[in-house]
């Protein structure tokens, strides 16, 4: 029987529409919006959310944001939020005082989405048709591959990358060399997610979203959307979330079960 989930709260604050949400962890999670900025938002009483700090220095949209665990790098002792935008920068950022610590340039086109790995590695995809690994505020590898644009990265377990594109396949990549093209969805791959324990989930503009091994074997596809999938997220159960242009959110398993 499908599960039941009923509204939490509604938060209003961003003065434009909201292009990306990190959630850090049960109480705190970030938001970035078409007016500029990024809100970082914690819990309060027990089932709202208030604005923690909001951080202002993108010169256009704000298209991406990802959480940078704690200690990850040592200019972050207590873990980071790092922002990409259509003025084609990242910016990792001081959370408490909401200043920018690192503005990363480089992409020739608007950031499409950001992962940041265990060890602290800063990743970026971008309209330019390349990906991008930064540590420290430098860029250490540029990913080219792809015959269109980057719209998704993923850092893996493994210490590999994966990028989606409008070219209908995703590549993997280790140390900057692409060692495999993943192909089946038949329209641009949007967004992918770890999912833990099996592999990794892609969604795409062909309505479906698919699961892979790290191998790049698939494993199944998930049918039902009647719409662009926009967005994924795995939990550590092994619970899919899909987000669609067809006004729905979907909660799936493994295997296709919806």
């Amino acid at each position: 029987m499908a599960a039941n989930y009923e509204l939490r709260c509604e938060l209003h604050g961003h003065q434009e529409d909201i292009r990306a949400v990190c959630v850090v962890d049960d109480n705190v999670f970030a938001t970035a919006s078409r007016d500029k900025t990024v809100k970082v938002w914690k819990a309060e009483g027990d089932l709202g959310f208030t604005p923690m700090t909001t951080l202002v220095g993108h010169t256009h949209f704000v298209t991406a944001v990802a959480w940078m665990k704690p200690s990850a790098d040592p200019r972050f002792p207590s873990g980071t939020v790092v922002s990409g935008s259509r003025d084609k920068k990242v910016i990792a950022w001081d959370i408490y005082t909401g200043a920018p610590v690192y503005e990363m340039e480089g992409h020739e086109q608007q950031i499409m989405d950001l992962d940041v790995s265990d060890s602290g590695e800063v990743l970026s995809a971008s309209v330019d048709s390349s990906g991008r690994i930064w540590q420290g505020g430098e860029c250490k590898q540029v990913l080219k591959g792809h015959e269109g644009s980057v719209l998704a990265v993923l850092a893996l377990p493994n210490g590999d990358v994966l990028t989606a594109s409008s070219d209908k396949t995703i590549k993997q990549w280790q140390k900057g060399v692409c060692v495999g093209t993943l192909t089946g969805h038949t329209d641009t791959v949007r967004c992918l997610a770890v999912l833990p324990g099996v592999g990794v989930v892609s969604g795409s503009h062909d309505f479906t979203l698919r699961v892979w091994t790290l191998d790049g074997m698939g494993i199944s596809e998930l049918v039902g959307h009647t719409a662009l999938v926009y967005r994924v997220a795995c939990s550590a159960s092994g619970l899919i979330a899909s987000a669609s242009e067809d006004n729905t959110v979907k909660v799936w398993q493994a295997d296709g079960t919806c």
